[in-house]
């Protein structure tokens, strides 16, 4: 599975997800309404954020998505830490990496949320991408 390139996180800015999908090499924006002061999701996308040794969780209300709980599921597996801590772009800082999760990819990588820049954490987004294809396919 080809991982896509890091895109910008734009907040309170609505509708313009839709520049997510220009072809790669383009400016790439995915929005989030900011109703508190938490960032927990966006308009189709679920985030996750990497501190250089676990994945965190925003702690917040999200809409848990498939692929959040197969990924969060396989990364308990593979035993990588995880845990829940609210986001906020104070303390964004302290990370090392983010991405946005959805239906069509265990992860995208985000470089810049709001003003504040994050390494695009390549070895994270694999970690997210190897934990998505671990999960067993399942007869239905």
């Amino acid at each position: 599975m080809p991982i896509s390139p890091p895109c910008r996180f734009e907040t309170a800015r609505s509708g313009e997800w839709i520049f997510t999908w220009r072809a790669c090499g383009q400016p790439r924006w995915i929005s989030s309404g900011r109703l508190s002061r938490r960032l927990s999701e966006a308009t189709i996308w679920n985030l996750v954020y990497w501190d250089g040794e676990a994945v965190v969780w925003p702690e917040a209300a999200v809409l848990a998505g498939v692929t959040m709980g197969v990924v969060s599921r396989q990364l308990k597996r593979l035993g990588i830490p995880q845990r829940r801590e609210e986001i906020t772009l104070e303390n964004l800082k302290h990370l090392q990496g983010a991405a946005v999760m959805n239906s069509w990819t265990p992860g995208v990588p985000v470089t810049t949320i709001g003003q504040v820049v994050l390494p695009e954490a390549k070895p994270f987004i694999e970690l997210l991408h190897k934990a998505y294809i671990a999960e067993p396919a399942l007869s239905i």
